[in-house]
């Protein structure tokens, strides 16, 4: 997983906080499991993804309606998204980058994202919405804004 440069010039701190927090999915067994059982894809894969500088996926920002993230295979298979209103909201406000909310916030918003990419790279769509159905078994419910 990269972080684009567009959010590394314009969200430093996230960027930071992204890189450095989803490193520490592959320790949290619930969380990471349960990635790794959605995403199918391969345990040691997922975690390099994760832990290291992978090409793909790449963390990106755009302005969304009603949705905290996107990924849309079918036109841009390498990217994952997160709404710029969660990013402005990290980036200026030092209450909010320290509240835990936020970081379950982000944390699953991203992971959601990734498992909706590493469902795309089988070629096998599910029958549910697997990234809700991943947040449900790793958080024990769909995570929404606190705000």
């Amino acid at each position: 997983m990269m972080v684009s440069q567009k959010m590394k010039t314009s969200y430093p701190k996230l960027s930071a906080w992204i890189y450095d927090n989803l490193a520490k999915v592959p320790k949290n067994k619930k969380v990471f499991d349960a990635f790794v059982k959605y995403t199918e894809q391969k345990r040691g894969d997922m975690r390099a993804m994760l832990t290291t500088c992978s090409p793909t996926p790449i963390v990106d920002c755009r302005a969304m309606e009603n949705a905290n993230g996107e990924f849309s295979g079918g036109t841009d298979p390498n990217r994952v998204y997160i709404d710029v209103g969660i990013c402005e909201k990290f980036e200026k406000s030092a209450s909010d980058a320290k509240d835990p909310r936020m970081h379950i916030l982000l944390e699953s918003t991203l992971l959601h994202e990734m498992v909706h990419w590493g469902d795309w790279k089988d070629g096998k769509d599910q029958e549910y919405e697997e990234g809700k159905e991943f947040e449900k078994e790793a958080y024990g419910k769909d995570i929404n804004r606190y705000w």
